[in-house]
């Protein structure tokens, strides 16, 4: 008999989204009957087209009073309309993901009684190295007394592990790692004629992605070599006015817009750079690895368990303009290491962050 799984997640944008849909498309359909609760004013369009063409194979209940902010009186309601799903769908197992929904979502549950209740944070709070310390004791107190009430929490990184257990967050007992998983797009070791090399990223306009770094870097690599490009893909508002300003005065540095075929975009780039401030196990650093992209990014947690420095790419400091310039610089320069850096990737890839690999564990997770 189909065990019955609800997925609830607040916002369905970026890697969060990237991994709802990664779940949905590769779980059993002949172990699991599946539905996901979501923001209706949280989802980007590229969820609202994964909608409309799976009707049919999944159930989607839409949460008109999920929002990203804390609101005593729409959280309440989001409770509420959790509630009565719990009650219409009769789920063995709730699977709440990212904080908001984690938050709303287990209780609910815990209300509802009968399932079994997972919860993946996605990055704690309490691991962004920009909020206050009252905020962090506020949010580690909350997801304390939430991580009671929880079956088993997954983390997809041991950096948010590691977070976890330093704040007392779960039972060690009660708590697993799974790393994220992305599909074998299959490595083909890129060759170009033209001297071109393309930088890339694919992040939105945050401050925990640092797009400002990202900006001097390139100016800085591009003084130095000329046969460089950066490119930027992503949406948000955050510092985007100055960041399009200076690619109007710099046509090597390039803003992409947001892109819905990430493959398409990759092939293309020579480099993955990410200057993120943080991370839970961002999948787009695994999807570049997945085509055997080498990879220069910040020693943060989640990065620095994708990048082995000197072998698949480079870490840095975050913030350190410098110590990226480098090692964007060393990769450039040494056609070799280059490769062996891509091949590298891929076989990291292929070792650790392979879907079947994370679909395996997840419903090995379910059965218990």
């Amino acid at each position: 008999m189909k065990k019955r799984v609800l997925l609830i997640c607040e916002a369905l944008s970026g890697g969060v989204r990237k991994h709802i849909v990664t779940v949905l498309q590769h779980l059993s359909r002949e172990k699991f009957d599946i539905a996901i609760a979501y923001g209706e004013g949280r989802a980007d369009s590229v969820f609202w087209e994964f909608i409309k063409e799976n009707k049919e194979k999944f159930t989607f209940y839409a949460i008109s009073s999920f929002v990203r902010e804390v609101s005593i009186i729409e959280d309440i309601k989001a409770i509420l309309q959790l509630k009565k799903i719990i009650k219409e769908f009769q789920p063995e197992i709730i699977h709440c993901h990212s904080s908001k929904a984690g938050g709303t979502g287990r209780i609910a549950a815990l209300l509802s009684g009968q399932s079994k209740v997972f919860y993946t944070p996605h990055g704690y709070i309490m691991q962004y190295p920009y909020i206050s310390r009252n905020k962090r004791r506020l949010y580690g107190l909350i997801e304390r007394n939430l991580g009671r009430i929880t079956d088993c929490t997954i983390n997809v990184s041991k950096g948010e592990y590691e977070a976890g257990r330093r704040y007392n967050l779960f039972r060690y007992q009660k708590s697993t790692i799974i790393y994220n998983g992305a599909e074998d797009k299959g490595f083909v070791k890129q060759v170009k004629n033209n001297g071109r090399i393309i930088v890339g990223t694919l992040a939105r306009f945050d401050q925990s992605k640092d797009p400002l770094s990202f900006l001097e870097i390139a100016k800085a690599v591009v003084r130095l070599n000329p046969n460089v490009e950066f490119w930027y893909a992503g949406s948000g508002d955050y510092c985007k006015e100055e960041f399009l300003k200076v690619t109007e005065e710099n046509p090597k540095i390039k803003y992409r817009g947001f892109i819905s075929s990430i493959d398409d975009y990759l092939k293309d780039v020579d480099i993955y750079l990410s200057t993120s401030l943080h991370e839970a196990l961002p999948y787009s650093v695994i999807e570049a690895m997945a085509v055997g992209k080498p990879v220069v990014a910040t020693d943060v947690e989640g990065n620095n368990e994708l990048v082995v420095h000197g072998y698949n790419g480079y870490l840095f400091c975050p913030g350190n303009i410098e110590e990226a310039v480098f090692y964007i610089m060393k990769l450039m320069e040494d056609e070799q290491g280059m490769g062996k850096c891509q091949l590298n990737s891929y076989m990291l890839f292929k070792e650790r962050f392979h879907i079947q690999t994370m679909i395996q564990r997840l419903e090995e997770a379910y059965g218990q």
